[in-house]
């Protein structure tokens, strides 16, 4: 205490012993009309000497009193904080262990110590929406977003809830926005493009990877622009469906301009051709897109077409191209000893076979072939018949098709793996 406030003190006492001493005789208080009560004077000093001094050193002492209170508040705060915390992550640790009861379990007890708790609301919400319970993930992350309506994650969460529950005009309206409060920063760009791929909303996807490939890093930069092909080519495909066939023809040579290893958009784009009457042009894309891509699926198109349109001679005269292309692939040699043989052309076929030297002899395809050959039949046209006949029957499973990112098996080609969602990802496999 201040040696100040001490003399103060002191000599507030020995003014009130002093007072005390020089009157002796009792002071008359009146409390109300004809009301009095009689006090010795010591007495009311001392009392108001208290009251005083007791005034002093609590307005002296406010600030650590004052500290001392919040201390025990700020306390008690921190940890029903940390509380909730251990909770919140013990939940996150049994969903990563596919518990997910016990997971539910910790996140709504996390919430009965802190309701809102906005990430404690984010887990537990997406939680009900892995589960299906998707009226109770709307409101829990409706929730979140009053809470923190400017919270980017919490918006993009509610979005797919919306999206799942069928929700469309809710759903478009989160991310709009979202895109309003996202500034430069990429992660939510990326997610609301993934949430349009999911709706397949592809115009609107599009225009979310622009933005993407403008803020993206160098190196992520080829990833990103192959999956901006991938979307223009999507818009393509529904403008094809839709009968604008010009429209949808000049979207894919954007895509392939590009990315020039994208195989489905050679597809598509000579399928294009072709339905405007352009077959020389739908010819050269197909040559163009082998040339590029070495893909066995372009290859093989090209060779469909040309037997569709009955021109054998053509198709042996590409796939002899194609050999030249790639001269040690023996599965290109098999193609074109399957379209001499499709063309008549019993000797040549003869000699593409003989050049595998047994290689490829587990196809069913290879053995066909080979036994066709062998086999000697005077009336060609008649085996030439049963041969197209096989061929027909055993082309339908003539590949199939292997996903490189993950490993996923198909009968049927298409542009995205229908396991993962990975475009141009498949690779043809023969059995």
């Amino acid at each position: 205490m201040p040696i100040r406030l001490i003399v103060f003190l002191s000599i507030a006492l020995a003014a009130f012993l002093v007072i005390t001493f020089l009157n002796p005789d009792p002071v008359s208080l009146t409390l109300y009309p004809d009301v009095s009560l009689n006090f010795p004077l010591p007495v009311l000093l001392m009392g108001a000497f208290i009251v005083g001094v007791v005034s002093v050193m609590l307005l002296y002492f406010y600030d650590a009193l004052a500290s001392v209170f919040g201390g025990f508040k700020l306390s008690s705060g921190r940890r029903r904080l940390e509380r909730v915390k251990s909770m919140r992550e013990a939940g996150a640790e049994r969903l990563l262990l596919e518990d997910k009861k016990e997971g539910e379990k910790l996140f709504r007890k996390a919430l009965a110590h802190d309701p809102d708790d906005i990430p404690t609301l984010l887990l537990l919400g997406n939680l009900m929406r892995d589960n299906g319970v998707l009226s109770e993930a709307i409101k829990l992350h409706s929730k979140a977003r009053g809470l923190d309506g400017e919270n980017v994650s919490i918006l993009l969460e509610l979005a797919e809830d919306y999206l799942t529950a069928e929700q469309f005009g809710n759903a478009m309206n989160a991310l709009t926005e979202t895109r309003k409060l996202a500034g430069r920063s990429l992660p939510p760009y990326v997610r609301m493009r993934d949430i349009y791929i999911k709706a397949k909303n592809w115009g609107e996807a599009l225009e979310i990877q622009k933005r993407i490939v403008d803020l993206v890093s160098k190196d992520n930069a080829s990833h990103e622009h192959g999956v901006l092909a991938a979307l223009i080519y999507e818009g393509a495909v529904e403008a094809m469906a839709d009968g604008d066939i010009h429209g949808a023809r000049d979207s894919l040579q954007r895509a392939l301009r590009i990315d020039n290893k994208f195989i489905p958009a050679y597809l598509k784009l000579a399928e294009a051709e072709d339905r405007l009457g352009l077959h020389g042009d739908a010819v050269k894309i197909l040559e163009n897109g082998f040339k590029v891509t070495r893909s066995l699926i372009i290859i093989k198109t090209l060779e469909a077409l040309y037997f569709s349109r009955g021109e054998p001679e053509q198709a042996q005269a590409v796939l002899r191209w194609a050999k030249n292309v790639m001269p040690g692939d023996d599965m290109v040699r098999l193609f074109v000893a399957m379209a001499d043989f499709r063309a008549g052309d019993k000797i040549s076929a003869k000699e593409e076979i003989d050049s595998l030297n047994g290689r490829l002899s587990g196809m069913t395809i290879y053995h066909l072939v080979n036994g066709m050959l062998m086999k000697s039949d005077n009336n060609t046209e008649k085996a030439l018949e049963f041969m197209d006949e096989a061929y027909s029957s055993e082309v339908a499973t003539l590949f199939h098709f292997t996903c490189s990112k993950c490993d996923n098996f198909s009968v049927e080609y298409s542009a995205r793996c229908k396991s993962c969602g990975s475009w141009n990802s498949l690779s043809a496999v023969l059995y």
